[in-house]
């Protein structure tokens, strides 16, 4: 599988890695659009690796090890880990491996699958499991607009000769992201932490995070009116949020 990977930014600017969510195909980045140019804006290099491009296998252990030997063979250590999605929730796991970062922003990143989660899961990998890559990906776009939004975006068209393909990344990706928990590594993670979801969110919520009660570092904050697409959602909320994080912290 062909790792897929964009650059932006200094060469000696501080260094972000940013870890991409379960999609039909490689978007060169562009999820996680304004915060790249916010980043980029104020003087970060930014690297965005498309998390599904790494994995080539239903145990998620095998996977976390895969991606933390191609990090650390790869990359400098990064000042701020963000992920998106299963992006965020891998990036969670990370620590618990050895990989010493000081700084993780997740986005809409479940830290545990619960029960509630479980079952849009399977929904999805059966539609997915059966080749009804259109019916998933209508479900999906319902499932990642706000909680009780009336009028649906359109989903995404994939082209015939991508559909395959479409089906077998998406699969791996929720079936890696069923097996997810983050919790004990979190509980143990002595950096900063700052996990974002929506206000309105019916996948990752705030009932599913990993964040460990009382712990000083670590942050839940909820993006008002937004879904699982805070950066769409409620972009200038998303950014306000960061940003403070990021001037209390110097990430």
């Amino acid at each position: 599988m062909k790792n897929n990977i964009k650059v932006f930014g200094e060469q000696h600017a501080i260094e972000v890695l940013i870890l991409g969510p379960v999609t039909p195909y490689w978007d060169n980045g562009n999820f996680c659009y304004p915060l790249k140019d916010y980043l980029l804006d104020h003087h970060y290099k930014i690297t965005i690796i498309d998390t599904l491009s790494l994995f080539d296998s239903v145990n998620l252990n095998e996977c976390l090890k895969n991606i933390y030997n191609y990090l650390k063979n790869n990359f400098s250590t990064p000042a701020l880990l963000v992920g998106y999605a299963l992006g965020g929730t891998v990036a969670m796991k990370l620590p618990k491996l050895g990989y010493d970062v000081d700084s993780i922003l997740t986005i809409s990143a479940p830290g545990y699958v619960d029960a509630e989660l479980m079952i849009k899961l399977k929904k999805l990998i059966s539609f997915l499991q059966q080749q009804k890559l259109d019916q998933c990906l209508n479900l999906l776009e319902y499932y990642v607009a706000p909680l009780g939004t009336k009028r649906m975006t359109q989903a995404i068209s994939i082209p015939p000769l991508m559909k395959e393909d479409a089906c077998r990344r998406m699969e791996l990706g929720f079936t890696l992201l069923a097996q997810a928990d983050a919790r004990e590594s979190i509980a143990n993670f002595k950096g900063n932490l700052l996990c974002l979801v929506g206000e309105l969110s019916q996948l990752a919520t705030s009932r599913n995070q990993a964040v460990t009660p009382g712990a000083s570092k670590q942050n839940l904050r909820s993006v008002s009116a937004a879904g699982m697409r805070t950066l769409i959602d409620n972009p200038k909320e998303t950014l306000n949020i960061v940003k403070q994080w990021l001037l209390e912290n110097h990430a």
